[in-house]
């Protein structure tokens, strides 16, 4: 009870602070002791799988040393064999490999023994300590149960019997094949060892076995261990519910229970209901405000009581005051307001002086009625006259309108013909422009064409000059074809001359002569050729320079053809400006004439709005004539005080 006063008496700042405390610590306690669990146990479960993860490593590495060493062993005992059976005698080869096996052999036995040693004392899950955790996962489950016994067991056999008979045979088996002993006996003796060795190395292979099994239940998460791990997330999480609502519990009676009997005191407040008071219980700031509350309105009733009072008084006073002004209705501004002190004094003073101010306008009014419908007279007669002479301007308006019209549509038509004129004179010198051009195109053709008729020329001079040195080789060959032909001619007399002796020479002799006489017409054949081809290139030559002498002829008379073409374009340029001037000389003065036509429509739209404007004016200066003298009228009801002159 005494702590919750005090829980009560405490500030709500401190309240909800200690709530969100609360909220936040008990919850943040939880959640770091289920984290720190699963922390340990992953932290556990990372050291199991790193143990078992270097036993796996140590057992395999062993076995493929026990593997090694012999297989070593029975090469060393082939090799001895082949060395003292099929050779003779070992050579020096053989020897330095068998020397090397040994010494492999005896480097393999001592790692093996040393790595039994090594994984015995640290990894059988009787007797070494870092293999307690796997040692309990493996226990936890049936199926994994035996493993630390068959472990041990197989470890036992290895190192107090299995090991040391291999170890013992393979020995003596090293000694006989140094000692050179008899095949027979190294044979035997490898017997002895390949029977200790199978069950060695059955048994290192079921140890390998069991820990790679002893690996894969490390790393396997069991439905136990999930299992459990959601019972504790489930028991968190109810755990921090319950603070949660206790929390939520408190907070509504110590702070929104309190809190929404204010809230409903309130609305009955704003129903008119002054009688209600709020339960203070505490000394938090909700009692603070219902104590501040309960004075508000305990001030509040006195209000109303001394407002009531006040009212009272005052409708005595707009009573009075009814009474006094009452004449003013009947438009009798004589009358005053009396009032002696009070409230109502300065709405008494203001209505009398508001009396007072309507009596002089009264007055004004009246005045200036009379003085308006005099002026009113003397206006309607001035614009009366204004439409009359509104009327006359618009006639001559309309008769000057007319007659400018007419000058600008003979502008337009003079316009038009000007324009139909540039249009054609601008197409004449576009024509004189193509022309000029075709010329220049053509002077530029003919240009090209003599220059290529000279190129042309002067490759045809080249190709005589070919021709020419074509016919002097064709002749000098001709020459080498007929001393040929006498050298064969003589071969052949002096094969005639000297019989069978030179009966092969005297065959070659006539084939030279053969070749001698196709190449002597060969040539006479290129001299033709030759021939024709020179008395082509002087025809063509000829043609050419008749070509070339036309071609100058016709630029001649293209240039004197551009010449006149430039005289005639210069003409319809000039032709072109003058008419392009009388175009635009004849644009202006229509642009000049259509402004003076639409000035012309403007002024008399004007003209029209103006006397439009005049007869409502008049209109208006009656209506406002009636209307002071409906003015007039109306105030003449009002009666003065004695004294006012009207």
């Amino acid at each position: 009870m005494v702590s919750m006063r005090w829980i009560t008496q405490a500030p709500i700042v401190r309240r909800l602070f200690l709530a969100a405390m609360l909220v936040a610590v008990i919850p943040g306690v939880i959640l770091w002791l289920l984290g720190h669990a699963y922390i340990d146990a992953l932290t556990s479960r990372s050291e199991a799988v790193q143990v078992s993860t270097d036993a796996v490593h140590v057992a395999t590495t062993q076995l493929a040393n026990l593997q090694h060493m012999h297989a070593d062993l029975i090469a060393l005992q082939a090799q001895t064999f082949v060395s003292t059976t099929i050779a003779g005698a070992p050579s020096t080869d053989l020897a330095a490999l068998r020397q090397r096996l040994s010494s492999e052999i005896k480097a393999l036995e001592a790692n093996f023994a040393q790595g039994i040693t090594s994984y015995q004392r640290n990894y059988q899950l009787v007797t070494s300590p870092q293999m307690s955790p796997i040692r309990s996962l493996l226990e936890s489950e049936s199926s994994t149960r035996g493993f630390a016994s068959d472990q041990q067991q197989t470890l036992q056999r290895i190192v107090s019997g299995e090991w040391e008979r291999y170890r013992q045979a393979q020995d003596r088996e090293l000694a006989a094949l140094q000692s050179s002993s008899a095949t027979s006996r190294t044979t035997q003796l490898l017997q002895q060892a390949n029977s200790a060795y199978t069950p060695l190395e059955n048994d290192w292979k079921h140890i390998v076995d069991l820990t790679e099994t002893m690996g894969d239940k490390v790393v396997e998460v069991t439905a136990p261990q999930v299992t459990q791990t959601a019972i504790e997330i489930a028991l968190a999480a109810i755990l921090i519910a319950a603070v949660v609502l206790l929390v939520g519990t408190f907070i509504y009676w110590t702070i929104a229970r309190p809190l929404g009997q204010l809230a409903r005191l309130t609305r009955r407040i704003a129903r008119g209901d002054t009688s209600v008071r709020a339960p203070v219980t505490g000394r938090d700031e909700i009692a603070l405000v219902a104590r501040s509350l309960n004075a508000m309105l305990d001030h509040m009733v006195r209000l109303i009581q001394e407002i009531q009072e006040q009212r009272n008084a005052l409708q005595k006073q707009i009573e009075a005051l009814v009474s006094d002004v009452s004449g003013v209705s009947q438009a009798n501004l004589s009358g005053r307001a009396r009032m002696t002190g009070g409230t109502l004094q300065i709405i008494a003073n203001a209505f009398n002086y508001m009396l007072a101010e309507l009596s002089s306008l009264v007055m004004r009014v009246k005045g200036a009625a009379r003085e308006v419908a005099i002026s009113t007279t003397v206006v309607v007669d001035a614009l009366a006259r204004l439409v009359e002479t509104g009327d006359q301007q618009l006639q001559q308006i309309a008769r000057a309108t007319r007659e400018i019209e007419h000058i600008a549509a003979s502008s337009r038509h003079i316009a038009d013909r000007a324009n139909m004129l540039q249009a054609s004179t601008h197409e004449s010198l576009q024509h004189v422009h193509q022309g000029r051009q075709a010329v220049q195109q053509v002077l530029e053709g003919l240009k090209r064409i003599y220059e290529n008729v000279q190129a042309t020329a002067a490759k045809v001079e080249k190709l005589d000059e070919h021709s020419r040195a074509i016919n002097s080789t064709a002749e000098v060959i001709s020459a080498i074809v007929e001393q040929t032909n006498r050298l064969a001619q003589d071969a052949a007399t002096l094969v005639a001359y000297e019989g069978d002796t030179v009966r092969g020479f005297g065959a070659v002799a006539a084939d030279i002569q053969r070749l001698a006489e196709r190449a002597n017409g060969q040539a006479r054949s290129i001299v033709q050729i030759v021939e024709g081809v020179r008395q082509d290139i002087s025809a063509v030559t000829s043609s050419m320079r008749t070509t070339e002498q036309e071609s100058a002829s016709g630029a001649e008379r293209a240039q004197e053809a551009g010449a006149a073409l430039e005289t005639i374009s210069a003409a319809v340029e000039l032709q072109a400006r003058e008419i392009e001037r009388i175009t635009d000389m004849a644009a202006r003065q229509l642009q000049a004439f259509t402004s003076i036509v639409q000035i012309m429509q403007r002024l008399s739209q004007a003209t029209r709005q103006m006397n439009v404007s005049t007869r409502q004016a008049s209109q208006h200066v009656e209506t406002l004539a009636q209307r002071v003298e409906y003015l007039r009228r109306s105030v003449e009801v009002f009666r003065l005080r004695e004294g006012s002159t009207a």
